[in-house]
């Protein structure tokens, strides 16, 4: 009975684990890139922000009649006081993220190379990453109960963990697949290996060998002797025959 390499066997239909963490990648992928460009969109919009503050407050600080100059980083405009401090570590904080979207990016890349070639580092990998998406994840949807600031973000991320969570069991159960084939290759190989050493060290196979080299003898000079003998006796024999006219032979056992 052979083994089930499949998800799900509703309907009569096997979805292979493979196949299954392709379209896994593939969802990641997508996700991923959608995600990096969003918040490239916002890193670059942010950057923008920092450098107008930032000659904004120069401009201030060079004109000091206007009396809309406060002390310290925060500058006074139409729209109302811009802390280029916060700007700052808004950007600090879009490059963060940015980087690690890319990081998520690469290791889906991966995990797709992985589920196509059958390689259980790259899943293994892709894994060990998401695992610690989710904790960080899980410790801001836990914030989202306390925080008014990230109570619009706690949804989304609890879904996401959901998502992420399912993704990771799939490619468990890949990774499984693919250490328990390696372990029976590694089994097939060393039992054909044994029985190789164990036929060779028999008697038997011994025997057999001893048998099939003394079967191919070489003529030894002896037979030769015997053979040229006979062969100068049969000479002998035609030329009586041709003198006399009767048939004389003679035999040497």
């Amino acid at each position: 009975m052979g083994k089930n390499n499949g998800l799900c066997t509703s309907c009569g239909y096997t979805l292979q684990t493979q196949t299954g963490v392709k379209l896994v990648a593939g969802f990641q992928i997508i996700c991923s890139s959608l995600l990096f460009l969003l918040v490239g969109f916002l890193l670059v919009q942010q950057g923008y922000t920092v450098i107008n503050s930032s000659s904004c407050s120069r401009t201030s600080n060079n004109d000091g009649a206007s009396g809309n100059v406060s002390t310290g980083h925060n500058v006074t405009v139409k729209d109302g006081p811009i802390s280029s401090n916060t700007t700052f570590r808004m950007f600090v904080a879009y490059l963060i993220i940015f980087v690690i979207v890319g990081i998520f990016l690469l290791a889906d890349v991966g995990l797709l190379k992985g589920a196509n070639q059958r390689i259980v580092g790259k899943c293994s990998m892709w894994c060990t990453i998401r695992y610690i998406h989710c904790v960080f994840a899980g410790i801001i949807f836990i914030a989202g109960f306390y925080k008014s600031q990230i109570q619009p973000l706690k949804s989304f991320v609890g879904v996401e963990i959901i998502l992420n969570l399912c993704c990771i069991i799939i490619v468990q159960k890949f990774i499984r697949e693919l250490t328990s084939d390696e372990g029976d290759k590694d089994w097939r190989q060393s039992s054909i290996n044994s029985n190789a050493s164990t036929s060779s060290d028999s008697p038997w196979f011994t025997s057999a060998s001893t048998s099939s080299t003394s079967t191919t003898t070489t003529p030894t000079p002896l037979d030769d002797e015997v053979f040229h003998f006979n062969e100068g006796v049969d000479k002998q024999n035609e030329r009586r025959k041709g003198s006399s006219g009767k048939t004389k032979s003679v035999t040497f056992a």
